[in-house]
């Protein structure tokens, strides 16, 4: 039986609602209005709430938008980020259909200060984990060689990617995720076969 002195008290589950709240009412606006026309008190109105509240449950926008990317990351967050390539390829199948059932919020982090910060940061860790994947694969590369591959399949495995795809081919999520799932497993077999090549001294390019 859990502890009920441990249990959330009652306003602190009114709270973290309000917060969600007025998280979700942000996020609503960004996506009509974009970041310039960004205000607490059209968010009040959206959220059935007053601009006080607001405040003193985010007294500064960096608190809001802090806030927001930990929506993203809980919402689409995957913390055991893949290893190999294959499963690099089947995150991204995986992903991009997470990136439709949250299309505002994942757009509305996408043009925020603090929102890119974080993206900014996941890249990084991602940029690592793609080129660990093709240091794997193709040990005899030179590192300018990996690092070009790593880049090309960081660029596939992203957000910008399945935006580019929904907004210029209006692919949807699942669509766009198996094709990015199947251009990174075409990478990957090409990155390995160019390392083969390299290995056994084949490589005429």
């Amino acid at each position: 039986m859990s502890d009920p002195e441990k249990q959330p008290s009652l306003r602190a589950k009114l709270n973290e609602h309000t917060r969600t709240l007025i998280v979700e009412a942000m996020v609503e606006q960004l996506g009509e209005t974009g970041v310039i026309d960004f205000s607490v008190f059209e968010i009040a109105r959206r959220a059935g709430i007053s601009p006080r509240t607001i405040y003193r449950h985010f007294p500064t926008r960096e608190d809001m938008f802090d806030a927001m990317s930990r929506m993203v990351n809980e919402r689409v967050g995957f913390p055991d980020y893949a290893t190999t390539p294959q499963g690099i390829a089947d995150l991204a199948r995986k992903l991009f259909p997470a990136f439709d059932e949250n299309e505002a919020l994942i757009l509305a982090q996408m043009q925020t200060p603090t929102g890119q910060t974080v993206r900014a940061h996941a890249r990084k860790e991602r940029a690592r984990t793609m080129r660990r994947a093709v240091d794997s694969i193709a040990p005899d590369l030179s590192e300018d060689e990996r690092d070009a591959f790593a880049a090309v399949c960081h660029c596939v495995m992203s957000a910008d990617a399945w935006r580019r795809m929904r907004t210029d081919f209006d692919l949807d999520g699942v669509r766009s995720g198996e094709a990015a799932g199947w251009a990174l497993e075409t990478l990957f077999a090409a990155i390995e076969q160019r390392n083969h090549q390299r290995k056994n001294g084949k490589d005429n390019d």
